[in-house]
């Protein structure tokens, strides 16, 4: 699928959430999709997106992931030596989890440097919780990786 005229950005680092959810809501209006006729393809909430949108509320990774490639985008993870699509989370997580290893990090490293609970870290590992993607963000940049959403070559 390709990217329209309308979309105002071919890339942007998912720590600015704010313009990802503005160039996906851009492509939305540009396709004269309605919000409920997005949210039926997304397989999401109206007020879900709309929380989204006006910053009320954080998306799970897997849902934003969903979004994004509904209207054309990708959701990467990626540092110089490495990229991985964001639709397999939990490979996502496990490239991580080998980052933390080969810096000989312990958990408690992990945890004070990133901001991220144990906790958390092992729902997600474990597939039990989704991440929220400030949360996955946050995780990420601590290894050297950045979240990026961008749009498909036509």
């Amino acid at each position: 699928m390709a990217v329209s005229a309308a979309t105002p950005l071919m890339e942007v680092n998912l720590r600015r959430q704010a313009e990802a959810m503005a160039a996906i809501d851009a492509e939305r209006k540009a396709r004269g999709m309605s919000m409920s006729q997005m949210a039926r393809e997304a397989r999401l909430s109206s007020n879900s997106y709309s929380e989204w949108l006006a910053r009320k509320r954080d998306p799970s990774l897997s849902k934003l992931v969903q979004l994004a490639r509904v209207f054309g985008f990708d959701v990467v993870m990626r540092r110089a030596d490495f990229e991985t699509d964001m639709q397999d989370v939990p490979a996502a997580i496990n490239v991580i989890a080998a980052a933390r290893k080969s810096r000989q990090w312990s958990l408690s490293d992990m945890e004070e440097r990133s901001g991220i609970s144990l906790n958390s870290f092992y729902g997600w590992r474990k597939c039990q919780r989704d991440p929220a993607l400030s949360n996955f963000v946050a995780l990420a940049e601590t290894f050297g990786f950045e979240v990026v959403m961008r749009g498909r070559p036509p």
